[in-house]
C-alpha cells in the first residue's frame, strides 16, 4: 500500500502504476463532486477525465501547503465551472445582472433564519434539494457551502461582486429551507397516515 508522500512522487515521475492508484482513489469522489456542477453524470465522467491528465501534467506545482484531495478538487471544480461557462451562459449573464435591492440588511444572515434539523432528511433527499435549486443559486451554494470557497474568491471565479455572490447565497439557502420545509411535513403526513392506518 502506496503512502500518500509515495503516490504523489510517484506521480511527479510520471509512474503510471502511481497514477492509477491516485485516480482510482479519487475519481469516485470527482465524478460526483462534478455532478452537483453540471448536473450531467456523462458531461461530469469526461470533465473529470480531462481533469485527470491535467492533474498528473501539472502534479509538480503541488507543494503540499494543503491536503492533495483539496487541491485536486479546485482542478475538478474549476473545469466545471468552465464547462458551465461554455455551455451554460445564461447562468453567468444572471450572475452578472445587479440585484436590484441587495443591501447591507437583506444580506444578514443569522443561523435560526436556515435552521433545520439535518438529521430528519437521508443524504439523498439533501442532495436532492440542492439540485433542485436554480442553477445560479446551486453554483454559488456549491462553491461556498460545500467547496469554502470565500465570497471574494467566488466573485474573481464568476466575475461578478461580492455582495451579488452573498445575496445569491442568501436566496440558495431559503430556497432550500423552503424545499426541505414542505419535504419534512410530507413525511410528517406520511408517517401521521400509516400510524393511523395501523390502528
Amino acid at each position: 500500500m502506496l503512502t500518500e508522500e509515495e503516490i504523489i512522487n510517484g506521480c511527479k515521475q510520471y509512474n503510471k502504476a502511481a497514477q492509477m492508484v491516485l485516480y482510482k482513489q479519487y475519481v469516485g469522489k470527482m465524478n460526483a463532486l462534478s455532478y452537483r456542477y453540471v448536473n450531467s453524470y456523462d458531461d461530469a465522467k469526461d470533465i473529470v477525465q480531462e481533469s485527470f491528465i491535467k492533474i498528473f501534467s501539472s502534479i509538480s506545482k503541488y507543494k503540499g501547503g494543503g491536503s492533495l484531495e483539496g487541491w485536486i478538487r479546485r482542478i475538478i471544480v474549476n473545469a466545471s465551472i468552465d464547462y458551465l461557462k461554455k455551455k451554460k451562459r445564461h447562468i453567468f449573464v444572471s450572475l452578472e445582472q445587479t440585484d436590484t435591492l441587495v443591501t447591507e440588511e437583506n444580506l444578514s444572515e443569522t443561523d435560526d433564519e436556515y435552521s433545520l434539523d439535518r438529521t430528519a432528511f437521508t443524504n439523498e433527499e439533501l442532495m436532492s434539494a440542492i439540485n433542485a435549486l436554480p442553477e445560479m443559486y446551486k453554483l454559488i451554494f456549491n462553491m461556498h457551502c460545500i467547496e469554502n470557497y470565500s465570497h471574494k474568491e467566488i466573485a474573481d471565479t464568476l466575475s461578478i461582486r461580492e455582495d451579488t455572490s452573498r445575496s445569491r447565497l442568501r436566496r440558495a439557502r431559503l430556497a432550500l429551507k423552503e424545499h426541505l420545509t414542505g419535504l419534512l411535513k410530507k413525511k410528517m403526513q406520511q408517517n401521521l397516515s400509516k400510524g393511523i392506518n395501523s390502528l
